[in-house]
């Protein structure tokens, strides 16, 4: 019997919903101090976008760490409630091996893309959970993920990409491409009222328990 994959999906939403808090206190701090005159203008609408940007950018990280250990341990054998991956090859023997087998002649890998992943997965594993998942998902995970570039971005391809995944989550652009509107938006969820955040959020983490069924 193989070893059983952590509750590494679980782990992931408990930190996101960790970094969802900071934007929670923001809003909190901001509607306190609106009645003091002297004070209002402390927590300005940029202010609080900024804090929606932060708050995303820290979760979309936690989002590739997630890809990237739930990959590394599939390699290694791992089993999740499904059971384990069929891996194209052989299994890797401990996490480092199979870390330096990904890496190959890299420093790092990136895990952003949804179809880079996609491609990753194909060289690893056969119809594995990454691969499935994220093909499922793959123009939603391209928006989320042009978004997260736009946080980490000033320059025009990355303004041109946000406003067409605002253009297709929610048929609007915001002005300046100011990534931190677009989150703190209200979304359109029938019998709920959610801001665009924590929409985009809750998704990844349902994505997250495909990925790592536990």
């Amino acid at each position: 019997m193989g070893r059983h994959l952590p509750d590494l999906a679980r782990t992931f939403t408990a930190e996101v919903n960790e970094s969802l808090e900071l934007v929670l206190a923001v809003e909190e701090a901001r509607t306190r101090l609106s009645p003091v005159r002297s004070q209002q203008f402390r927590l300005t609408t940029a202010r609080v976008q900024l804090a929606y940007e932060l708050s995303y950018l820290r979760s979309f990280a936690l989002w590739e760490t997630f890809l990237e250990e739930t990959f590394v341990r599939y390699l290694c054998g791992y089993e999740s409630a499904s059971g384990p991956e069929r891996p194209v090859a052989t299994y890797c023997s401990t996490l480092s091996s199979a870390r330096t087998m990904v890496l190959g002649s890299k420093s790092y890998l990136l895990w952003h893309n949804p179809s880079t992943v996609i491609t990753r997965a194909k060289q690893y594993f056969i119809s594995g959970h990454h691969e499935t998942v994220i093909d499922a998902s793959l123009s939603r995970l391209n928006w989320f993920a042009q978004i997260r570039h736009r946080v980490a971005h000033e320059h025009e391809d990355a303004r041109r990409k946000f406003d067409g995944a605002c253009m297709a989550l929610c048929g609007r652009r915001f002005k300046s491409s100011r990534p931190g509107a677009l989150l703190r938006e209200w979304a359109s969820t029938p019998g709920s009222r959610t801001r665009w955040l924590e929409v985009i959020t809750k998704e990844l983490s349902g994505l997250a328990y495909q990925i790592a069924p536990v």
